[in-house]
């Protein structure tokens, strides 16, 4: 379980979060969604940790794995090739590193020993996690992935640091795959694949069976995935039970709903306002003018978010052509 209790943030002037509350049980398929500039990369950057809050809780579960594919294009200058660089970031190769350690210390020491007993427990313990992690069937996984994201096999020596930017977006996102994570937060992660790594990525996370969050604009990948969506709006998280076409119609029933309590709303504080300018001054309507004018400032104004601007573009009839088109 995720939990996110009344989180607020704010830079300068502008408050993106307001007492936001949000839980997340393990194994949900989340699509975050909302406007540009509601700050649904500064939640993810939350939950990862790189933004603290500058109010509220985070809880997180223990011994927990996240792997988060930021949005922006990232600066990798690692000149190992490309495999050495999964090991290195899956922490396989640390593992590997400390096998190797107590292998050697294993040898040196006598096998009726006090330090023998306590070493190879250790020993006995790196060799489960790295079992766990799947140490063993590594380099297999991990060409299987880099496969399925597009990758040849003459690509698998070369230094990360030669490919381009996008190819670089798809080195983190296979990092994160082989990484056995828990938690998996994507942003935007169909913008740099094509139709045949999209499928393949698409049916990796089919079978995950962790937390996935994923902000994306690509409807359909979200239709595909997404049993859930959490809109970020007016610095609070609505959350609709369901695929991505379902909240876009849901959100049109509850935004009819929801005119309509705002113009009830209006209407309301339109008579009180009334009842209040005529009754101001009598002095047998002072208390009952008092109370509306506190019931007012107690008042929660409904919002609603205005609609956003659609291009209008002009295209003119074209020409008629000749009656002779070839002669």
């Amino acid at each position: 379980m995720i939990s996110l209790e009344n989180i607020s943030i704010g830079f300068s002037e502008k408050v993106l979060f307001d007492n936001l509350d949000w839980r997340i049980p393990r194994g949900s398929r989340i699509g975050l969604v909302g406007n540009n500039g509601t700050g649904k990369t500064t939640l993810f950057r939350t939950i990862v940790g790189f933004v603290h809050p500058d109010k509220g809780n985070i809880t997180l579960p223990r011994n927990r794995r996240i792997g988060y594919l930021p949005q922006d294009l990232i600066e990798l200058k690692s000149n190992i090739d490309l495999i050495s660089y999964l090991k290195e970031k899956s922490g396989i190769a640390k593992l590997e590193h400390s096998l190797k350690a107590c292998e050697e210390h294993l040898t040196s020491l006598s096998a009726e020993s006090n330090k023998y007993q306590a070493a190879l427990k250790k020993y006995e313990k790196i060799t489960n996690l790295f079992e766990h992690r799947g140490g063993y069937t590594f380099s297999t996984q991990a060409h299987k992935v880099l496969k399925g994201l597009g990758f040849r096999e003459k690509d698998f020596t070369r230094r990360c640091s030669e490919f381009s930017g996008g190819w670089k977006m798809r080195i983190i996102l296979a990092s994160i795959l082989l990484s056995s994570p828990d938690i998996v937060l994507l942003d935007e992660p169909t913008n740099h694949l094509d139709t045949e790594s999209l499928e393949w990525l698409e049916g990796w996370l089919l079978n995950f069976t962790g937390t996935i969050i994923v902000i994306s604009h690509d409807r359909y990948f979200m239709d595909k995935l997404m049993t859930q969506i959490a809109e970020l709006a007016h610095q609070k998280l609505t959350i609709y039970q369901g695929h991505f076409s379902y909240y876009l119609k849901e959100k049109v029933k509850r935004l009819e709903l929801l005119q309509k309590q705002a113009k009830n709303q209006q209407d309301k504080i339109a008579k009180t306002e009334a009842f209040i300018e005529r009754f101001r001054y009598k002095n047998t309507k002072a208390a009952q003018v008092q109370s509306r004018i506190k019931m007012l400032e107690k008042m929660q104004t409904i919002k609603i978010d205005k609609a956003p601007k659609k291009a209008a573009i002009y295209f003119p009839k074209c020409p008629r052509s000749g009656d002779k088109v070839v002669s």
